[in-house]
């Protein structure tokens, strides 16, 4: 039995996740316990010997606060996601999650961008 090698793909994600985590001073473990995960599962998608789902890439990304930088874009994808499942205009689905009292899906436990922040001293930006 041959051993698979990772995916060209999985590699480089995973060594982005991993650039992200040592430019914030993150070991995988800390990481890790923000996820609720084990530092082993954070190396494994480093490694890209594991690949990363796209909700767990979101939950990282919270983690590592860089939707800063990138939320319009994920939110620009989500709209348009929700848009052609719900058979509605992406303006409409905007317009609705605009609205406080829609957002009614809030991330894992632990992916609390806020308590992130505090937690590991990054300043809100």
């Amino acid at each position: 039995m041959s051993i698979k090698a990772p995916n060209p793909v999985d590699k480089y994600v995973g060594s982005r996740v991993r650039m992200r985590r040592i430019m914030l001073g993150m070991s995988q473990e800390r990481l890790g316990e923000a996820l609720g995960l084990t530092f082993q599962q954070i190396q494994k998608y480093e490694t890209g010997a594991n690949r990363i789902s796209a909700g767990r890439l979101f939950e990282i990304a919270a983690a590592l606060d860089v939707f800063d930088e990138t939320e319009h874009v994920a939110r620009g994808a989500c709209v348009q996601a929700a848009a052609v499942l719900h058979g509605r205009a992406p303006d409409e689905i905007a317009a609705a999650w605009a609205a406080p009292a829609a957002r009614t899906v809030e991330p894992r436990p632990g992916v609390d961008r806020d308590e992130i922040r505090s937690r590991y001293h990054l300043a809100a930006q």
